[in-house]
């Protein structure tokens, strides 16, 4: 037997059209770079910062958990110590397939199920 509160734990609400700060690229911790997402399911898009430049992409199939981030593209700057972080951030982006949101973090996944960003509404 479970109560409510087990399964509003183990639910994930539906994704929400919001500013998020992103918190992990995989393993690594990035909240000092300040990375963004904005996320506009009316325009079925994603943009923000990547801790150097900008970026934005589409969002296709952001029903029922799955998610796809198309065409994603940037600004061209250069940043010694923010583009390990940019890079793994973007690469992640793309390799989205899913995600999970609850009320303390929005995660991105990829086929597998491995958890690609971690990121919480601003």
């Amino acid at each position: 037997m479970i109560g409510c509160k087990d399964v509003e734990n183990n639910s994930t609400k539906a994704l929400e059209s919001a500013e998020y700060s992103v918190e992990k690229v995989g393993e690594m911790s990035v909240k000092d770079f300040q990375l963004t997402m904005n996320i506009d399911l009316e325009e079925k898009i994603v943009n923000g910062f990547a801790g150097c430049n900008s970026y934005s992409g589409g969002l296709n199939n952001p029903e029922a958990q799955q998610l796809k981030v198309m065409k994603v593209v940037s600004t061209r700057k250069m940043c010694q110590e923010a583009m390990q972080a940019e890079n793994g951030f973007l690469e992640a982006l793309r390799q989205t397939t899913a995600y999970q949101f609850s009320e303390e973090k929005l995660q991105f996944t990829n086929e597998n199920g491995k958890v690609l960003i971690e990121a919480k509404k601003k």
